[in-house]
This record gives structure tokens, sequence and C-alpha cells, in this order.
């Protein structure tokens, strides 16, 4: 799967393309570092309105490939190394809320989806 990365995209648009092929997973977006290259915010972006230029750091268009072999780890690097973004993916439990866990790091796609 490949997702469109530019300044006009907004939040909400990548979410949803993400979450059509893992359905059981969300990409959240982090707040913008106050500088280029500073480590992430700790506060996720509540406004799925927003454009992506508003919380990137480096404004490099293009696409990014998302295989289901790919780790939550190599996913969220390859959206801050490339695109200056940072995400976290959260799975989707039994009771249908978000959970968020350090576990999921090393964890492949496909498999984080099926569980």
């Amino acid at each position: 799967m490949k997702i469109e990365i530019n300044n006009r995209r907004k939040v909400f648009a990548v979410q949803e393309e993400f979450n059509h092929f893992f359905p059981n997973l969300k990409i959240e977006f982090y707040e913008k570092s106050n500088k280029s290259g500073g480590s992430p915010s700790e506060k996720l972006e509540k406004q799925s309105s927003k454009t992506l230029e508003e919380c990137r750091t480096m404004h490099n268009d293009g696409f990014i490939t998302i295989s289901q072999e790919m780790s939550v780890g190599e996913l969220k690097q390859r959206f801050r190394d490339v695109y200056g973004l940072s995400i976290d993916v959260l799975k989707k439990t039994s009771n249908n809320l978000w959970d968020q866990s350090p576990a999921y790091e090393k964890s492949i796609l496909e498999y984080l989806n099926k569980l």
C-alpha cells in the first residue's frame, strides 16, 4: 500500500487510508516539534482536520510504502525520517477502545491487525 504525503493532505485522510488496509489499527499523529530534528511532542494531535504541514518538521513530498510485513517501529521510523512526522500505532481492543502499548513496537502490522 502507498499513501501520498504532502503538505496539503489532511491528517484524517491519511488515517482513513491506513485504516482501510488495517481495520483494527489506527495511526495517531503527534503535534509538531518546536524545532526541526527536535524530539517529538508528547501530545497527540487532537484535530484530525489539520494538514500534514501543521504536524511535521520536514516537508518532503512523496509516497510512503507500507507493507503488512513491516513492524510498528519500522513504520514509525519511516514517517519520522523521511517526512518529519511523529506517529503512533494503536490497536483496537475487544471492547472497541484503542490501546497503545510499547510492546507493539516490534510487532508486525499484519499480525497486530489480526489479534
